[in-house]
C-alpha cells in the first residue's frame, strides 16, 4: 500500500468516526426529548411508546457502529 493510499484510508477513518460520534450525540438528545414528550408532557402517556422508538434507533446505531 503506497503512502499516499495509506493517507487517504486514514482521512476516511476518520470522517466514519466523526459521523458516528456526531449520531451517538443526536440519539441521546433526541432520547431525551422522546422521555420528554412521554412522560412531561404526557403525549401517550398511557404506553412508553418511547423506548420502543429508542430500542430500534439504538439498533440502527449499532449496525452504523458495526459497518464503520
Amino acid at each position: 500500500m503506497e503512502e499516499h493510499e495509506m493517507l487517504e484510508y486514514a482521512q476516511n477513518r476518520v470522517s466514519q468516526r466523526k459521523w458516528l460520534y456526531q449520531h451517538i450525540v443526536i440519539f441521546a438528545l433526541g432520547s431525551v426529548f422522546l422521555i420528554l414528550i412521554n412522560k412531561i408532557l404526557k403525549y401517550g402517556a398511557a404506553y412508553d411508546w418511547y423506548a420502543w422508538v429508542m430500542l430500534l434507533w439504538g439498533f440502527l446505531l449499532a449496525l452504523h457502529a458495526i459497518m464503520s
